[in-house]
């Protein structure tokens, strides 16, 4: 349960961190100051969604104790 609860502080700051040059980038550029340093680190915004997968990722996998498996078998008889 602590390991949820760390993952789910972890994301955000993750998402943080990865929009923050982007964000600076975006505040230089609107005041005239155009850099390439900043120019570069935005691409780090790219791996939000890698960042979303792995949490994802993770957070399937680690399962309530007692819970039913999430797998496609059990899916497939939630839709009908």
């Amino acid at each position: 349960m602590i390991k949820k609860t760390l993952l789910l502080n972890a994301c955000p700051i993750m998402y943080i961190l990865l929009w923050l040059p982007g964000i600076a980038n975006r505040i230089a550029e609107a005041m005239g100051h155009p850099t390439v340093v900043l120019q570069i680190l935005q691409a780090s915004m790219q791996y939000v969604g890698l960042a979303n997968a792995a949490c994802a990722m993770y957070w399937f996998r680690c399962e309530l104790p007692g819970a039913a498996p999430f797998d496609a078998a059990a899916r497939s008889t939630m839709h009908r």
